[in-house]
């Protein structure tokens, strides 16, 4: 299904379609078109063979051997006699078997493989995170460049407008040149103000097409009423609590060490006695004096290594030292999920009272904008205080959307801290875009 909805997207979305993409859509084809994700999930279903190949070393092990041809024997008893030719043919064929009985190395290696299969598990979850992640930051990152080009335009137009009205007050006596250069300046800055968010839009479509492989026409925005809220629960004491328990690059660090303190039984098995099991049975089928002979074979086989020249001991040190490395990596590895769950959860909280201050900024620009036209008008404020209003205005409208998008993936970021970011929380923040 994931496969069918992903094709059918792609197709409505392609370039010229004309279909709005939401954040969802361009998940369901980012899975099936980016390389670093196919590249972990290959990695992740090569590494699951490990186990059966690992126990395959433990079952019997058979082969067959065949050969086949006529022998010509030709004697002579004395010079000038009549030479005796005999023809005969001369086949064999063996089949053996092999076995081990007793292979400590085997055995730990089976446990070997299924930890390495578990952690490449691990490695594939967090591929999975960062590509719900990387969507997230492109769509949206896409959504702030195009906002900005949004309100870069209409300040541009606005101050173009203010620009007019400040040419044709000197043109009358009622201005100054002051005023007209000061709007010049700052209608010039507008027009720089868009250049920037155009060339920032580009940018913004670079990133998603990497992950897609190309740029949709539309994306579906916002809504003006999605519910952001404080993160629950409500305290970073919460948050370290489940990414102790849950962080996915904490759970592979633990691998790490469980891997560390395999590899350390792998060597010192290697100074374990080996039986296997040998039998085979043989057929010589030959037309002459021997006629059929048959053979059969089983024997135990005891290989033990009784001395390694100090190998053994130089490789269990190794093996040591790279097991108190592993546990090393954990720790900092813990010490630094509990900083970044905590980190991430008060930027969350961060990230929400901007935006309600900015949402506040927003509305108090309005209205100060407004009384300051109007005063304008009336005589009472100077163009330079209408130019003023329009600049805090546009900045507080850029940065409190802005600041929208950032918010929500501060929560993702959070998500993902705690080992819980899963496809639902995508599509719980899908369910905020504007329909």
């Amino acid at each position: 299904m994931c496969v069918a909805r992903a094709a059918l997207a792609a197709l409505l979305l392609a370039p010229g379609a004309g279909g709005a993409a939401d954040l969802w859509d361009i998940y369901q084809i980012a899975l099936s078109r980016d390389a670093a994700y196919h590249a972990a999930r290959y990695q992740y279903e090569g590494a699951q063979l490990d186990v059966p190949l690992a126990r395959s070393a433990l079952l019997p092990a058979v082969s067959a051997a065949g050969a086949g041809g006529r022998v010509r024997d030709e004697t002579r008893a004395r010079a000038g006699n009549a030479a005796t030719v005999e023809h005969s043919r001369d086949n064999q064929i063996t089949l053996s078997a092999k076995m081990p009985l007793f292979d400590r190395s085997l055995s730990l290696e089976v446990n070997r493989a299924r930890l390495r299969a578990g952690n490449a598990k691990v490695v594939f979850d967090q591929a999975q995170d960062d590509l719900i992640l990387r969507v997230s930051e492109s769509y949206f990152e896409l959504l702030a460049a195009r906002d900005s080009q949004s309100v870069a335009r209409a300040a541009t137009l606005a101050i173009g407008r203010q620009r007019d009205l400040a040419s044709q007050r000197l043109e009358v006596g009622l201005g100054t040149r002051t005023d007209l250069f000061d709007a010049e300046a700052r209608y010039q800055q507008a027009v720089v103000d868009e250049i920037r968010a155009e060339n920032a839009i580009s940018n913004a479509e670079q990133s998603l097409k990497k992950i897609i492989g190309y740029t949709p026409s539309a994306l579906t925005p916002l809504g003006e009423d999605a519910p952001l809220a404080t993160p629950s629960p409500d305290t970073p004491e919460a948050w370290v609590e489940a990414a102790l328990a849950n962080n996915l690059e904490l759970k592979a660090a633990d691998f790490g060490v469980k891997i560390a303190a395999a590899d350390i039984k792998q060597v010192y098995a290697a100074a374990w006695p080996k039986v296997t099991l040998d039998a085979s049975t043989r057929q010589i089928d030959s037309v002459g004096d021997m006629g059929v002979d048959e053979s059969t074979s089983v024997r135990a086989t005891l290989d033990w290594s009784l001395f390694q020249s100090g190998a053994l001991r130089g490789k269990s040190k190794q093996a040591a030292l790279q097991h108190n490395a592993a546990l090393q990596t954990r720790e900092d590895t813990r010490r630094r999920v509990e900083s970044d769950a905590a980190s991430a959860y008060l930027t969350a909280e961060s990230s929400l009272s901007q935006v309600r201050a900015l949402s506040e900024a927003v509305r108090a620009g309005a209205s100060a904008l407004q009384a300051k036209e109007e005063g304008f008008r009336a005589g009472l404020t100077t163009n330079i205080d209408v130019l003023d209003a329009q600049r805090d205005q546009s900045s507080a409208r850029t940065e409190h959307l802005r600041a929208r998008y950032d918010f929500i993936l501060s929560l993702l970021r959070l998500e993902k801290a705690a080992g819980d970011l899963d496809e639902d929380d995508l599509q719980r923040i899908n369910g905020w875009l504007q329909s």
